[in-house]
């Protein structure tokens, strides 16, 4: 494939999710992250609100030792790759 006809998803999920989760650990910033987490446009806080019942997603405040920073790159490039129960 072209890697100039790349999405930034293709892109990412080409490039690994150890290696993103290692530059998020050490370049990341948790403030920006938090806005973009809250803007409408992205629905993140659709289906992950903090405290809520019945959503989608997981209320990620809430996540386990089994979300590695690996996981949750990976959750957020491809979200519907793992779904587990509850």
């Amino acid at each position: 494939m072209n890697v100039a006809a790349q999405t930034l998803s293709e892109s990412l999920i080409q490039e690994g999710a150890a290696p993103l989760a290692v530059a998020a650990r050490e370049q990341g910033d948790a403030v920006r992250g938090a806005i973009l987490f809250s803007q409408q446009k992205l629905n993140c806080v659709k289906c992950h609100q903090s405290g809520a019942a019945d959503l989608l997603g997981p209320d990620l405040n809430l996540l386990d030792q089994s979300a590695t920073d690996s996981y949750i790159v990976e959750s957020l490039l491809m979200p519907s790759k793992v779904i587990k129960k509850g």
